[in-house]
């Protein structure tokens, strides 16, 4: 197995209160919405976890279908952070950070690491890497902007 590590760090500007912000991007059910074309199904596990399948991906020389279970908190009422709960073949942590700022806006700093692991030799790991890395970097700042573009209230830039 080859260890493929994503990330994606970017502020925001939201046209929300920091409370609405931060309670949809805690909201299992917007988490759900916006996951993207590359979710197979999600299953609601107790309080905060999702059990997540994502469809079969194609990287051109090999392919990889995601599983991983995953607990999102709210630890203070700035923060919703999300970590890989066990050992699957896919793993996702994070933090999204809320800060009041203007007139009724928030600011959001969002940080998340993904790791996937894909069953293929090390000559093609070295080969697939870079592609790879920037395949999770690009779907995790899609998610984000999904997110984002959902907000019960509108987004500036």
């Amino acid at each position: 197995m080859a260890k493929f590590t994503g990330t994606f760090h970017h502020d925001y500007v939201l046209d929300a209160p920091l409370e609405v912000a931060r309670d949809h991007f805690a909201d299992l059910y917007a988490v759900i919405a916006n996951y993207g074309s590359t979710l197979e199904r999600a299953e609601k596990r107790g309080d905060g976890t999702l059990a997540l399948w994502l469809k079969e991906q194609n990287y051109g020389v090999t392919r990889f279908r995601g599983h991983y279970v995953c607990r999102w908190s709210t630890p203070d009422e700035h923060t919703v952070r999300w970590e890989t709960l066990g050992e699957h073949n896919m793993d996702s942590r994070g933090t999204a950070r809320f800060e009041a700022v203007g007139h009724g806006g928030t600011r959001l700093v969002y940080d998340i690491r993904i790791v996937l692991d894909i069953d293929v030799g090390r000559l093609l790991t070295k080969v697939i890497g870079k592609v790879v890395s920037q395949a999770i970097g690009r779907e995790a700042r899609a998610y984000v902007d999904r997110l984002v573009a959902t907000l019960p209230v509108g987004r500036t830039a």
